[in-house]
C-alpha cells in the first residue's frame, strides 16, 4: 500500500506499508515523520466535537446541526493539508464522555469527494484511525470508500481486552494477539477483494 502524494505530482514523496491494516508502532512512525527528512507529512486531523455523552440524541435537531458543523470545518481542514500534500489522518481517539465522533464512514467518504471536487485528492492520502472499526466488515468498508490504510484502534482495544479477561489466552503477548487479529484481517480482505476481482488494494476504493 502506498502512502502520500500520487507519484505523478510536484508532491509526489511516498511511503510503502507492506498492509493497509496498521499497526500501532507504523501510526506512530507515520505521525513522526518529518518532511525536512525526507519524509511524507502527516496531517492528523480530529474527527470529534463536543457534546456530552448524556445528552447524545441522535434523531435530535441539535445532533445534526452539530455534526454537520464540524464536517463543513473538517472538510476545510482537509482541503488546506491537501494543498500540502502527505497523508490525512482521521482520527476519532478524543472520543470520551464529552466529545461524540463523526461516523468514520462518513468523514472518509466526504473528504474523498471534496478533495476529488476540489482537484487536491491527487495529493494526499487518507488513514482512518478509528475507535470505531471493530471488525473485517467495516475495515473493507472504509478502504472502499475513499482510506488507503486502516488503523482499527477499536479493534485492537477489544483484543486486548478479550486476551486480559480470558484465562485460555494467558502466556501470550499483547503484541501476539494484535498480530494473530492482524492477520486475519488481511486474509478476510483478500478473499473479498479476490471474489469482486481486485489484485490491488490500492484500486479497492
Amino acid at each position: 500500500t502506498n502512502l502520500g502524494a500520487h507519484i505523478d505530482t510536484k508532491l509526489g514523496r511516498q511511503l510503502k506499508v507492506n498492509s493497509p491494516i496498521l499497526e500501532e508502532s507504523q501510526l506512530g512512525a507515520i505521525e513522526k515523520q518529518s518532511t525536512s527528512d525526507g519524509g511524507v507529512e502527516a496531517h492528523i486531523l480530529d474527527t470529534t466535537f463536543l457534546l456530552s455523552i448524556e445528552k447524545l440524541d441522535e434523531t435530535s435537531v441539535e445532533y445534526a446541526n452539530k455534526m454537520r458543523d464540524a464536517l463543513k470545518a473538517l472538510l476545510m481542514q482537509a482541503e488546506e493539508a491537501a494543498k500540502k500534500g502527505g497523508i490525512i489522518i482521521v482520527s476519532d481517539r478524543n472520543i470520551g464522555t464529552d466529545r461524540v465522533a463523526i461516523p468514520d464512514m462518513i468523514v472518509v467518504a466526504a473528504i474523498r469527494k471534496h478533495l476529488i471536487a476540489k482537484d487536491l485528492m491527487r495529493n494526499v492520502s487518507i488513514v482512518a484511525d478509528s475507535c470505531q472499526a471493530s471488525g473485517t466488515h467495516e475495515i473493507a468498508a472504509l478502504l472502499s470508500v475513499g482510506a488507503s490504510a486502516v488503523y482499527p484502534r477499536g479493534a485492537y482495544e477489544k483484543v486486548h481486552e478479550f486476551a486480559e479477561t480470558n484465562p485460555k489466552f494467558e502466556g501470550k503477548s499483547a503484541k501476539e494477539h494484535y498480530t494473530s487479529y492482524h492477520h486475519g484481517v488481511e486474509k478476510t480482505l483478500l478473499k473479498i477483494m479476490g471474489k469482486v476481482g481486485i489484485t490491488d488494494i490500492n484500486n479497492y476504493s
